[in-house]
């Protein structure tokens, strides 16, 4: 198994862990009530940039523990980084994936915009998209290295 398909699991873990706690914070915000009246907007820009700066943060500490524990389980603290070809197709075929379910989630929120959906919810419509979009991807890439691609 090559340290870039080892890698996905790192990121897979740290995407489900990071939008469950930012979906539980701001249920909580929401149930308070600051998404509502004039500050609505503000309230979200303030917490997707929480949300950006703890999925950054999280994820370099998830892939610095990650390298520690296989440098410490292999005895090898140089690994490879290479990529090989067949990487970089499986790599191209979920961004593929991803993409195409990108264009739907916008699709979604153009239709939410038109319904007259609150930002609150049009914002976390991308956000949650986002989210769904970064655990196929890296559950297709999974797939095509246990399928042999």
């Amino acid at each position: 198994m090559s340290f870039h398909h080892k890698s996905i699991y790192v990121s897979l873990v740290n995407s489900i862990i990071v939008m469950s706690a930012y979906y539980w914070w701001v249920s909580g915000r929401y149930a308070d009530g600051v998404f509502d009246g004039p500050n609505a907007g503000v309230e979200v820009g303030k917490s997707l940039l929480i949300l950006i700066a703890a999925g950054i943060l999280v994820q370099i500490i998830g892939m610095i523990l990650f390298n520690i524990l296989q440098a410490i389980v292999t005895n090898n603290a140089n690994p490879s980084f290479l990529i090989d070809e067949r990487d970089r197709t499986i790599e191209l075929k979920a961004l593929k994936v991803a993409y195409n379910l990108m264009a739907l989630v916008f699709l979604l929120t153009i239709i939410a915009l038109t319904m007259g959906w609150s930002i609150f919810a049009v914002f976390h419509i991308l956000v949650g998209g986002g989210a769904v979009i970064a655990i196929v991807e890296a559950l297709t890439q999974l797939f095509l290295y246990r399928r042999g691609y």
